[in-house]
């Protein structure tokens, strides 16, 4: 079969509209969703740091640590010496956000000393240049995905990957 006879097929037009109609539907709804997280924000947990390398970071955007929902433990005016080195989030922060060994974090949250503070902070987790990039980049991963669909479509029917247009 040739490619000006597979131009007449019913099947050959209906998945050429087919084609066209979801790269439409899916660029547009990549379009969509990018646009509509830009701007949105999340609370984040702005650490500071007392002790070690006295930085300032935001717990989960610039560290990746989790901070857990009770947050106010964090004073050590609260803590009981055998409660605050037990605490994941705690011993987390001051060892991987402050850059503390856990024999000193330990140590200094055993005579409760005040080794950080955290503060919570909206934080904007989706740029322009973010949603540009990505809609960039989907809707060529999309046009790749449908093209190879299509060449397989030519390699069954017809037997070679590129017809002669002939």
């Amino acid at each position: 079969m040739k490619y000006m006879d597979l131009k007449s097929r019913w099947y050959y037009r209906l998945l050429s509209v087919s084609y066209v109609l979801i790269l439409s539907f899916l660029s547009l709804f990549v379009i969509w969703v990018s646009f509509d997280s830009i701007g949105n924000h999340q609370e984040d947990n702005r650490i500071k740091c007392y002790l070690g390398n006295q930085e300032n970071f935001l717990a989960h955007k610039d560290k990746k640590i989790l901070v857990n929902r009770f947050v106010e433990v964090i004073d050590p005016k609260n803590w009981s010496s055998n409660e605050a080195p037990n605490d994941w989030s705690v011993m987390s922060i001051a060892t991987d956000g402050c850059g503390l060994s856990n024999l000193i974090a330990k140590s200094f949250l055993d005579e409760n000393m005040k080794i950080f503070s955290v503060s919570f902070e909206k934080v904007n987790v989706y740029s322009w240049q973010e949603a540009l990039f990505n809609i960039f980049l989907l809707i060529v991963l999309i046009f790749l995905i449908l093209e190879i669909i299509r060449r397989v479509f030519y390699f069954v029917v017809i037997g070679k990957i590129f017809p002669d247009k002939e």
